[in-house]
């Protein structure tokens, strides 16, 4: 029986997009320097872990990409444009919980990013709590985080589907006796999910 369902937030109930942005503004040279220099280095996973100031963070990020500071500069003053609604949530969320299901978040988000747009979250309200990164001090797929979320809201690994696009994110339920699904994409695998808590009841 699966009586909870988690979900990460961005890249699943929110579009997150961000090297698709970069490309927007800058030459494929220059938004590979960048996105390495912010994202792919595991930076930017300091602003979602929420110990480091923002002001730390940006710095490390231009000490990364010397030269790059006043475009690092304007990605950051952009960066909500990552950030897109998915329509689907907020009726997916309804359907989950219409099945008998607690519905809860866990997901790497920092407060910066909370504060630029924080309109693309109009799914929290029909949601029955979950937990931000950056309020806890650890992201995943730190076990700590995963501890948290359990404790609080008194769910039964077993009893629980956590939905994740990222695989160590993924492994790391595994490991702790979760239920998971490396999420793709709503079109691939609502179907899927759907029926698996179905089949769960």
């Amino acid at each position: 029986m699966i009586d909870a369902v988690i979900y990460d937030i961005g890249r699943v109930l929110v579009g997150f997009e961000w090297m698709s942005f970069v490309r927007q503004y800058f030459c494929e040279e220059k938004a590979k320097i960048l996105t390495k220099a912010i994202w792919e280095d595991g930076r930017w996973n300091e602003l979602d872990r929420g110990v480091l100031s923002y002001d730390d963070v940006v710095a490390s990020f231009k000490a990364n990409a010397a030269g790059c500071e006043k475009d690092i500069d304007f990605v950051m003053e952009h960066v909500k444009e990552c950030l897109t609604k998915h329509d689907y949530a907020i009726p997916w969320i309804k359907e989950v919980k219409a099945m008998g299901k607690k519905v809860y978040y866990l997901s790497n988000y920092s407060s910066f990013l909370r504060d630029e747009k924080e309109e693309v979250l109009d799914f929290l309200p029909y949601m029955d709590g979950g937990v931000f990164s950056y309020q806890e001090g650890c992201i995943k797929p730190d076990k700590r985080i995963y501890d948290i979320i359990l404790t609080r809201y008194d769910i039964e690994p077993s009893k629980a589907l956590f939905i994740d696009d990222n695989r160590d994110n993924i492994e790391a339920a595994n490991a702790l006796g979760i239920g998971t699904h490396l999420f793709t994409s709503y079109e691939v695998d609502h179907d899927d999910i759907m029926r698996r808590l179905e089949d769960a009841r």
